[in-house]
């Protein structure tokens, strides 16, 4: 997405052929701002972070994962608040429409 991020300052999402969103990509960014997190955990909390929170992208480092993950909330002291991109922006206007994971 940083292709997104360098070339449009204008930008439309749709749906199923209906526009869910019009604006600039400041703004799609600041949508998710502050709902962006980062935690080092264990493959076991991984599959339990899924139940809860959609998990945007995922680093293995040996026998843990470095998941970024979107939640509303600070969800464990553990979790580091992240600056929000364009994907993470996307992923969270798809998210909040469906209602859900």
């Amino acid at each position: 997405m940083g292709d997104i991020e360098a070339t449009c300052e204008d930008i439309a999402v749709l749906d199923e052929g209906s526009l869910i969103y019009q604006g600039t990509v400041a703004e799609l960014t600041s949508l998710a701002e502050g709902k962006v997190y980062m935690a080092e955990i264990s493959r076991k909390e991984l599959e339990a972070l899924k139940e809860k929170y959609m998990v945007t992208s995922m680093l293995t480092l040996g026998n843990n994962v470095m998941a970024r993950f979107i939640s509303e909330t600070r969800p464990f002291e553990s979790a580091k608040l992240c600056e929000a991109g364009v994907e993470d922006a996307y992923l969270y206007l798809m998210h909040g429409k469906r209602g859900g994971r």
